[in-house]
Formats: structure tokens, sequence, C-alpha cells
């Protein structure tokens, strides 16, 4: 077990004799474990650096073991401090490469990444690496054929990273994308809906983009690496044109605890939850079958409400009742 902390057999073994006899010095070490001394020493030296052993200042010098809880959780956090700095840095070499690789061959800057597990290990590691801010657009193909829930957004939202994701508005008729949309909105995504997005793309920190190869195939396994030039900056720009035109979604379009059994007891005029609720899955793009899903109700019984809401907005079409909830703040 002390591999993972970069200690071998021998410390772990001299460490399990002192945690028995409490003391010892290198004379009664010897004794029991009979090894050469410069390897006994050297061993209680490492054990020593790791805080797992403290010595004592009597002669002969005796070894006791430090409480295991506690000395050992420390060595966790040390090795893990050090992984984190051993990713900084990382990440600044990767940059110096990619420089480099730049200015010696302009074909460089994109990487093609084929199989899907290369790519699902590429996006890890991109987002991973991301400091800043990391932007998503979602929609088919996935790794695989379908979608995972994206555990490495929820470590980089927790380590302060921002996260912009556009959402193709068919992924809104699906209830368990819906509950995997909501934890991330809860956990700090800025979350947008957009009708028929034409591209699929991650891009970080706006210096490295994914995007796939291929949009018409049923599985995502060959994908494109982009680095560091104008080709990234270009797939910025194009992600902030659709984030300008996506309808934002909020916890009531994805969260279904909001919505009402019924319109309640509201003012004549205004809108109760559940018809703002469906106003705004509506303007996310989220089609009347869908919607009914998602309120587990009848696509009649929708009808039946859109009807009461563009009473009250003062519509005759949906696109009226779109444009009259924008101005009286349903959206």
């Amino acid at each position: 077990m002390f591999e993972a902390a970069g200690l071998g057999a021998l410390e772990e073994e001299v460490y399990d004799l002192l945690l028995d006899t409490q003391v010892l010095s290198l004379d009664e070490l010897s004794r029991v474990r009979p090894e050469p001394s410069v390897l006994l020493t050297q061993a209680l030296e490492r054990l020593e650096a790791s805080g797992l052993v403290t010595r004592g200042t009597g002669n002969p010098q005796r070894y006791a073991p430090a409480p295991p809880d506690l000395a050992i959780e420390g060595l966790v956090l040390r090795r893990h401090g050090e992984l984190e700095q051993l990713r900084a840095h990382a990440v600044a070499l990767a940059r110096r490469y990619w420089a480099a690789a730049d200015r010696t061959d302009e074909s460089s800057v994109v990487q093609v990444v084929r199989g899907a597990e290369a790519v699902r290990q590429h996006a890890i590691q991109v987002q991973r690496a991301a400091r800043r801010e990391v932007v998503i657009v979602d929609r088919p193909p996935y790794v695989g054929g379908d979608p995972r829930f994206n555990d490495e957004e929820m470590v980089g939202l927790g380590r302060g990273v921002r996260y912009r994701c556009i959402y193709d508005a068919a992924l809104l008729a699906a209830p368990a994308r819906i509950a995997d949309l909501f934890r991330y909105v809860e956990a700090g995504e800025m979350a947008r809906s957009l009708t028929d997005a034409p591209v699929k793309l991650l891009i970080a920190d706006a210096e490295v983009a994914i995007v796939p190869l291929h949009l018409d195939e049923p599985s995502f396994h060959d994908c494109a690496i982009v680095r560091g030039s104008s080709l990234v900056e270009s797939l910025l720009t194009c992600f902030d044109g659709l984030w300008d035109r996506a309808v934002p979604l909020s916890g009531a379009v994805l969260d279904p605890a909001t919505a009402d059994a019924g319109p309640g007891p509201e003012p004549e005029g205004r809108p109760s939850s559940l018809e703002r609720r469906i106003v705004r899955m509506l303007a996310a793009g989220v089609k009347d079958e869908a919607i009914a899903r998602q309120l587990e109700v009848s696509s009649r019984t929708i009808n039946r409400y859109m009807d009461r809401i563009m009473t009250k907005l003062g519509a005759t079409t949906r696109f009226q009742a779109g444009l009259q909830a924008a101005r009286h703040g349903w959206l």
C-alpha cells in the first residue's frame, strides 16, 4: 500500500514492526529484520521524511511510529499538493510545446484523435487542465453512442472554473438528461438551449478546442484537437454567436419540483409557476410532446394550458405569446 506514497515494501515492513513494538533502535531492528544496516537506515530515513516515523534523541537513537491515521492523512495531502503542482507544470510545459510546434510546423496545430476511449480521455484531460472557463455545445453524436454524466465538469465547477453550455433543444425531451442538466445548473453552470445546434464543441481557456470529425454518425469516435491558434479564436467566436442566440435555461425549466398541480390562485392575468415553466420550456425549444412528458400530463392538457396562457397574454399566435411573455418578464 505504501507504494502509492512513493515508499517501498521494506519501508512498509519496518513501519509494521514499529507499530507492534512502538520503539526500536537500529540494532534491535536489525535483529528482528535481518537486512543490511545501510538498507534499514535508508528505510528509516525515508519513513521519517514522510512523517511516518519519529527519531528520539537518546543514545542509541530509537525510532517510534507516528499515529498512522494522522501521519498517512498528512502524507496523502502532501502528495496531493505535489500532484497539483505537477499538473500546473504540465499545463505550462504543454503551452511551451505547442508554441514551439506552431513556430516549426503549422500542421501540428490540429491533432486528429481516433477511437472512442482516446476521445473520452482527451476530453477529460482538457477539462482537468482548464483554469478559467470551459464552453460546450452539447448535441449528438456521443462517445459510445450515449451521453454520460460529466463528472469532470462538477470537479471543475468546484475548482472555480466557469462553464457555459449550450444544449440542443432536442436533449430536453429526455427526463434523464433534464435531471443531469439540473445538477450542472445547481452546481453553477450557465446553461442555454438552442434549436438544432449546428456544431458540437468543447473549448477550454480559449486555448484548446475539441470538435468531432463527423456529425452524421450515431457514435462519436474521431475528433480534432485544435490548440492555440486563430482556429480556436474562430471557434470561440462561433460559440459566442450561438450563445447570444440561445435561450437561458433556469431551474424553473429544469427542475420538476417547481411544477404546480395547476394554475394556482394568482391574480387575474398573472401566470402560475406551472404556466411560467411551460412558457420557458417553449422558449427553450422544447416540443409540446416533450413538455407533456416532463410534466407527466397529456398533450391535450398542455394545449389547454397554452390557450389559457395566450388569453392572459392577449396573443393570438404562439409567436405573439413569446414576444408578450418576454415583454412581461415571464422568461
